[in-house]
């Protein structure tokens, strides 16, 4: 007997670790033979519209509320701040990364 599951899709406010909370369309996705809970973060004046994928031993705890309700709590989280250069191991000016061999790339063969 083969069963379909419906496939799940709701606005929330997932906290992550206890610490840390999250508002958006939430959905599962399956990547590298597990599945995720995706989050779809939408645009707001604290940040752009975002997507994030978080295993399930990340979530302390999720919370089903309506779209407006999501979409104030993501205006009211600012987005995480991105890499900063003193989270950066310092290499010395113009040496290579190690153990990676500098490689001839064509402009003009990259797809972007």
């Amino acid at each position: 007997m083969s069963e379909e599951k419906e496939a799940f899709g709701e606005w929330m406010i997932v906290e992550l670790m206890g610490h840390r909370r999250v508002a958006g369309w939430v959905t599962e996705e399956h990547r590298f033979g597990v599945a995720l809970c995706r989050i779809d973060i939408p645009e707001t004046q604290a940040g752009p519209a975002r997507t994030q994928l978080y295993g399930g031993q990340a979530i302390f705890g999720m919370h089903a509320v309506t779209e407006e309700t999501a979409r104030a709590v993501a205006a009211s989280v600012m987005p995480p701040e991105p890499v900063q250069r003193w989270e950066m191991r310092q290499l010395p000016a113009g040496a290579p990364p190690r153990d990676v061999e500098p490689v001839d790339v064509d402009e003009e063969e990259i797809p972007y």
